[in-house]
């Protein structure tokens, strides 16, 4: 399962249909290449609701899970950029966490709700609007030397 991908124009396109419904829409906004559109074609197999807040839940808008056809894997669909990181968000949008055995979440920082629940997890860096490679932060000021951005022969701790 991937959790979730933000694009009003599809999401637009799957308010306008019903849970079995079979589907075809390009989803990804063409900001830059890494949101350039691919063409989806599936199912509708679930419709529930987006989550968003750890603790103060609330709801901002629908949630609609698309089974990619041929594959076993499904993708939510959202009109919100919200992260997926608790389970009572897996839940509201209809869908058990534990039905899956690989669930990808795009976080813009690191949550750790969801590793109590997992047998194993990894923590990928990509490239996106919150970068999480602190090497390439482009620091303004910082004291020097500082890790990761200079090489170190070993780490020193100030305490």
């Amino acid at each position: 399962m991937i959790a979730g991908i933000n694009d009003e124009k599809a999401h637009n396109y799957c308010l306008m249909h019903n849970v079995n419904d079979r589907i075809e829409f390009d989803l990804g906004i063409g900001e830059n290449e890494l949101s350039k559109p691919i063409h989806i074609v599936g199912t509708i197999i679930k419709k529930g609701i987006q989550l968003y807040g750890f603790g103060n839940n609330y709801s901002v808008g629908d949630a609609h899970t698309i089974r990619i056809e041929g594959t076993n894997i499904d993708v939510i669909v959202l009109n919100h950029n919200i992260q997926y990181g608790t389970m009572e968000q897996f839940h509201a949008a209809g869908l058990e966490f534990h039905d899956y055995d690989i669930v990808v979440v795009k976080m813009g920082y690191l949550d750790t709700y969801l590793i109590p629940e997992t047998k194993y997890h990894i923590m990928a860096l990509t490239d996106g609007p919150t970068i999480q490679k602190s090497e390439k932060i482009p620091f303004k000021k910082i004291y020097r030397p500082m890790w990761p951005i200079d090489d170190l022969e070993k780490l020193e701790y100030i305490l």
